[in-house]
């Protein structure tokens, strides 16, 4: 299968289709906003759950934390990933690589 490699409705279709046939798949953008993009494609597309994973939108060295929001979204999205309650979740590059353990 060839993969369209830009954020576009046609590449969220492409995957919608291999998102029906996967128990879970990580998607990883190239940022935050077309991470969400991405979602909101997904979703409409595949009619599957699909999760977010949100920047902290803060710089490492800063003294103080991310919104709220932010922490308890990224929360409800690692709860539904350790829990399989989401067949897919989108995240940008900087964060969705930190979540490694290497």
């Amino acid at each position: 299968m060839e993969w369209i490699t830009q954020s576009t409705p046609a590449f969220a279709l492409q995957l919608s289709q291999v998102l029906v046939k996967e128990k879970f798949t990580l998607v990883i953008a190239r940022g935050a906003e077309e991470a969400r993009q991405l979602a909101s494609e997904l979703k409409f597309f595949s009619g599957t759950n699909v999760s977010v994973l949100p920047d902290w939108e803060t710089l490492p060295y800063e003294k103080f934390s991310p919104h709220h929001d932010l922490i308890s979204e990224r929360l409800e999205t690692l709860y539904k990933i350790k829990n399989c309650d989401c067949t897919c979740a989108t995240g940008s590059r900087r964060k969705t690589i930190s979540l490694s353990p290497c």
